[in-house]
C-alpha cells in the first residue's frame, strides 16, 4: 500500500484526532474539506475522528484504488491501524486547546506572519516569550495585535 505513512492518534476518553501534516492534506486536496471541529497547530492537522479522519481514509484509499468490502480493504485497514501510535490520555486532551481548523489563504498566511515579526521586533523578549510568539495560534496573534497596537 503506497499510501501509508505512520501516524499518531490521540484520544482523551471522548474522542480521538489522527495528526496529519497539512502539507499530506494539501496532497491530497482535502484541505478544502477539512471540518472546524479538527485542530490545527505546528504545520499539522488534528482530525476529529468522527467525519475528518474518515475523509483522509477515503482519500487514501482512492490513491490506492481500493474498494471498500473487499479484501484488498481489509489489509489496507489493518495495515493503517498497525502504523498508527495510539496515544491516550485520562485526561482532557491538551489538542482540545490548539485552534481550530482554518484554511488559510496565502494573504492571512502572510498577515500572520508579519504580526509574528512584528511581535517579536517590538521588544527583547526572553526566551518563553519567542517561544509563545513563535506558536501562538492566529486568534492569539491577532489578539495581541490589537494590544501592542502594532
Amino acid at each position: 500500500m503506497k499510501t501509508l505513512v505512520r501516524h499518531e492518534f490521540f484520544e482523551d476518553g471522548q474522542h480521538g484526532w489522527l495528526k496529519v501534516s497539512k502539507s499530506r492534506l494539501k496532497q491530497l486536496g482535502l484541505l478544502d474539506k477539512i471540518s472546524s471541529y479538527s485542530y490545527m497547530r505546528k504545520g499539522y492537522v488534528f482530525l476529529e475522528e468522527d467525519v475528518d479522519l474518515s475523509l483522509y481514509v477515503s482519500a487514501l484509499l482512492e490513491l490506492d484504488k481500493v474498494e471498500r468490502e473487499t479484501p484488498e480493504y481489509l489489509v489496507f485497514m489493518r495495515g493503517f491501524w498497525d502504523l498508527t501510535n495510539r496515544c491516550y490520555s485520562e485526561k482532557r486532551s491538551k489538542i482540545r486547546g490548539y485552534e481550530h481548523f482554518k484554511n488559510l489563504t496565502e494573504s492571512e498566511v502572510k498577515e500572520i506572519t508579519e504580526i509574528r515579526n512584528r511581535l517579536l521586533n517590538l521588544r527583547h523578549w526572553g526566551k518563553t516569550s519567542i517561544r509563545q510568539i513563535n506558536n501562538a495560534p492566529q486568534s492569539r496573534l491577532l489578539f495581541w495585535k490589537e494590544h501592542y497596537k502594532i
